[in-house]
């Protein structure tokens, strides 16, 4: 994300410092709160009026995407049975019993990776959905028989699937686990959903700001630029309620949210000469 404001920032700068002003309005935005799937950054300046005709968001990865997936986000809750370690027989250890649920959810993500087939999204990753099972969390200390437990869960649909179609694949999962233990049947998971979630979203890709896009990535790089669908959520799903056609392109990155993170030097530059270029070919130049 960092790369892609450096590129964004550079291709502005290389403009005006070779004497050429874009005839239109360039609007660069530097926001926060992508990761948290929240409106204070990105909408917040669309609804400041802060707008254009088109829209380029910067992610990391020089293909031109046009789509991502929903997302939503829930817990999974576990009540077990504290105990001192020295009579840990007369409790019920909850880690154990959401070993159960964690077998179900990986098995329900499976199955929708089956099942749920989105051609953009393979092209770019492989696989079209995903149920991460990002954080656990049980016990209160080493000497007691953890009395609960939690999964922290992040789960992505199709465009086309409904949100309530979904979180019922996932309590009919986490039902059907506990249905093979006489603990977890007396004592149901609860499943929480949070109320934040990233709505979907599809561009059309034969929109004139795409294909000019297009044109001057294949032009400028020489090679014939995928055009994907991502599977993770973009600030490019607010497009759309301010009549805005938008992409997703920027800096080659590798092991994004993992160890050893890191963006191609290279890749930073060859974004920056696309984006100065698109400037020039979508608003046109004056001397500045």
């Amino acid at each position: 994300m960092k790369a892609g404001l450096i590129a964004n920032y550079y291709a502005l700068k290389a403009l005006l410092e070779n004497g050429l002003k874009p005839a239109g309005t360039v609007i660069l935005q530097s926001v926060i709160e992508e990761e948290t799937m929240a409106g204070g950054g990105t909408l917040a300046c669309l609804l400041e009026g802060f707008t254009a005709d088109g829209l380029i968001i910067t992610e990391p990865n020089m293909k031109i995407i046009i789509a991502h997936p929903g997302v939503i986000f829930f817990k999974v809750k576990v009540i077990g049975k504290s105990a001192h370690a020295g009579m840990a027989h007369t409790g019920v250890n909850a880690i154990g019993k959401m070993n159960r649920v964690y077998d179900a959810l990986v098995e329900l993500d499976e199955k929708r990776a089956q099942d749920n087939r989105y051609p953009l999204f393979e092209k770019q990753s492989g696989r079209s959905c995903h149920l991460n099972i990002g954080t656990c969390r049980a016990g209160d200390w080493i000497s007691t028989v953890a009395g609960w437990a939690e999964l922290d869960c992040r789960m992505s649909h199709l465009p086309a699937e409904s949100v309530d179609e979904v979180k019922r694949q996932v309590q009919q999962a986490v039902t059907r686990a506990a249905e093979g233990d006489e603990w977890l049947r007396q004592h149901p998971p609860e499943v929480i959903w949070y109320e934040r979630q990233v709505i979907p979203w599809e561009q059309a890709p034969d929109d004139p700001f795409i294909l000019a896009f297009k044109s001057v990535a294949d032009s400028t790089l020489k090679s014939d630029i995928d055009i994907v669908g991502a599977t993770w959520g973009m600030d490019t799903r607010f497009a759309p309620f301010f009549n805005m056609p938008a992409i997703s392109f920027g800096p080659d990155g590798e092991n994004i949210h993992g160890v050893n993170e890191y963006v191609a030097i290279d890749s930073v530059i060859d974004c920056t000469k696309v984006l100065a270029a698109f400037i020039m070919d979508w608003c046109g130049v004056q001397k500045a």
